[in-house]
């Protein structure tokens, strides 16, 4: 069984033609699951009518986690909905529906993806075809077709990669990736409590160190909005990303400094600490230095339940 997991915040209409697209596929996923992170914006309505579902009252899945589950369909493929009881993130719906679909539906594929992404028609046909536990979609621009949403490093064109069927190493993790069963097993679940913010790269990490290096399907397109970080360059020479906001500020920070003490090691993570506190406060950001110092202190102890408090203002 390949089973699609879409997470959803607050863009219906971006959800909508999300859907579409997989109902559109060459080769279709044979049931969806979708993640509601509690959205108020009739995302809930929508998808009661748009995938005809039904209350599944007698099931309960980390409830925790989720108020109620609701199954449906898209047309001929099924459907399973689930709503959280509050906003968790990408983090915590990406944990749930890959969880749900590996550990409930028994899938032996899952494809992740965003809501504000949608794949070619021939996209996980593509992915498909590529033999391993980890193929990622190529990442297109959707106002620019011949750029790259995110990029690797210098590689930012589709020309880049002209010719060439798949390539080792590359992926934009949950913009179209396909995990086979056996990544799940060996790697686990994306981390619930990153909430936003490097829960993609810590995932990705931990696949990598159980030995599930992911292979780029080029002919396999996915598009999605250009990439909105911000990067600037201070003092001439020294680049850092502007996170806007208390929360993105504290969760990018938090779970940066994690994912490169634990994958890279405690000196790649101050150094990179001390970069970023020394560049803010060249800039004159004071209260951005007060985030990044609480956000380093609680990763360092691994508490990340920090951003309640800006969810909560």
């Amino acid at each position: 069984m390949i089973v699609a997991v879409i997470v959803t915040f607050n863009r219906v209409n971006l959800l909508k033609r999300a859907l579409t697209h997989i109902e559109n596929q060459e080769v279709k996923p044979d049931r969806i699951v979708l993640v509601d992170n509690h959205s108020d914006d009739g995302t809930q309505d929508f998808c009661k009518e748009y995938l005809s579902l039904q209350d599944l009252n007698n099931e309960s899945f980390e409830s925790q986690y989720v108020s109620y589950q609701m199954d449906g369909n898209l047309n001929d493929i099924g459907c399973n909905y689930l709503r959280t009881s509050r906003n968790g993130g990408g983090a915590l719906g990406f944990y749930l529906g890959s969880k749900y679909a590996v550990d409930v539906l028994e899938a032996e594929a899952v494809w992740l993806m965003d809501d504000d992404g949608y794949p070619q028609n021939q996209c996980l046909k593509e992915l498909l075809n590529v033999d391993e536990s980890f193929s990622a979609s190529l990442v297109v621009d959707e106002s620019n077709n011949e750029n790259l949403s995110f990029g690797f490093g210098a590689l930012h064109r589709v020309k880049d990669f002209s010719g060439l069927e798949v390539v080792k190493g590359y992926a934009n993790p949950y913009n179209s990736i396909l995990l086979r069963r056996e990544a799940f097993i060996d790697a686990g679940f994306p981390r619930e409590d990153f909430f936003i913010y490097g829960d993609e790269n810590e995932f990705q990490q931990r696949l990598k160190r159980c030995g599930h290096v992911p292979t780029l399907a080029v002919n396999s397109i996915h598009y999605h909005p250009r990439n909105r970080q911000e990067e600037e360059i201070v003092l001439g020479f020294i680049k850092i990303n502007k996170i806007q906001g208390g929360l993105r500020s504290y969760c990018y920070y938090r779970n940066t400094f994690y994912v490169l003490r634990v994958y890279l090691g405690v000196f790649a993570a101050v150094r990179w600490a001390a970069k970023s506190i020394f560049a803010n406060l060249v800039k004159g950001r004071v209260g951005v230095v007060w985030v990044m110092c609480k956000a380093f202190q609680e990763s360092f102890k691994k508490h990340f339940k920090g951003h309640y408090k800006y969810l909560l203002k």
